[in-house]
């Protein structure tokens, strides 16, 4: 019977070994929220913020949170390039592809980060980005 009882346990102990490599992530889930983000910078609101996350895949998305509303959604989602610096101080072409899950097609601006902060609107109506424009969101890096 103890021998029972010892092999039981290390049967135990090797199952339990082996759920906790399975639960563990290998930090490349790129599927929304921020997961494995290059970079992240947010602008607050009166009712929440929204995050831009860039990821090593050349693409960005932006998450708008309200927690009033108990509100969360991906908002935009595009590409980007960096053309010199990093992203505290740079330079990258940005696009917006997507809003709400449509496909969108607004064009290519030159997005300038100074001091980890950039500024940034995006219009639906008509569809275009503005940006460098302190009038604008401003968004800081997190």
């Amino acid at each position: 019977m103890k021998k029972f009882l010892k092999a039981l346990a290390v049967l135990a102990a090797v199952a339990a070994l082996g759920f906790g490599f399975a639960s563990c992530s290998n930090g490349n889930d790129d599927g929304g929220s921020g997961s494995g983000a290059l970079a992240a910078f947010t602008y607050t609101q009166s009712y929440g913020t929204e995050t831009i996350y860039f990821y090593a895949d050349n693409t960005w998305e932006c998450i708008e949170t309200k927690p009033a509303f108990n509100y969360t959604s991906t908002d935009y989602k595009g590409t980007y390039a960096i053309t010199s610096g990093d992203f505290t101080n740079g330079k990258l072409d940005f696009t917006v592809v997507e809003h709400n899950g449509t496909k969108s097609g607004w064009e290519k601006v030159s997005l300038e980060i100074k001091d980890g902060v950039f500024y940034l609107q995006v219009w639906d109506t008509p569809a275009r980005v503005d940006v460098n424009d302190p009038s604008d969101d401003k968004y800081v890096k997190q």
